[in-house]
């Protein structure tokens, strides 16, 4: 009888162990589906920011390439108009950034005022000479900018702005 009643209070006591691990393990399965969850969807959010933040750096960027060359192609038409004032011009260009060269090359190339630019790095630079505006971009030298100087229909040179590397950072925003 004595074994009995201990059985009898042993039996609830059980059920309720029972019902609580089956309980705690509920829980910690839909912790887990949880968690995953919300793992999910905070990777597609973060997604979407970085995403949009992209679109936004490039917009940027964009605009910046557009005003710098926009700039350079109002350069290159004064110069045309006014090659006496070459030299003011890229001396007022060059003042503007610390870590930038200008120069105007003759329709074969050379060097004609400003600074000297590498020989055969930017690949793009002779569809200036075209008459095409150029946007070139070389590792370990930086970022190329370029007008033609057209008279009438004849190039009659190339203006080029060099933005080194660390310039291309802080100008137009790109790492």
């Amino acid at each position: 009888m004595a074994n009995e009643s201990s059985r009898h209070r042993r039996d609830p006591l059980l059920k309720i162990a029972a019902e609580f691990i089956l309980l705690v393990i509920g829980l910690g399965v839909c912790a887990i589906f949880m968690q995953h969850k919300i793992t999910a969807l905070l990777t597609i959010t973060m997604e979407q920011i970085v995403a949009r933040q992209t679109r936004d750096m490039a917009f940027l960027a964009e605009e910046q390439f557009r005003r710098e060359m926009a700039d350079l192609r109002h350069a290159a038409t004064y110069v045309t108009l006014h090659p006496e004032q070459t030299q003011t011009v890229l001396d007022r260009i060059d003042s503007a950034h610390e870590k930038s060269h200008v120069g105007v090359l003759t329709v074969d190339g050379a060097h004609a005022e400003g600074a000297e630019l590498p020989k055969g790095v930017f690949l793009r630079l002779p569809l200036a000479v075209r008459g095409g505006e150029v946007v070139d971009y070389a590792e370990g030298n930086g970022l190329l900018l370029a007008a033609p100087l057209i008279a009438g229909d004849n190039v009659r040179g190339v203006l080029w702005h060099l933005y080194d590397e660390r310039l291309v950072r802080e100008v137009f925003g790109m790492p």
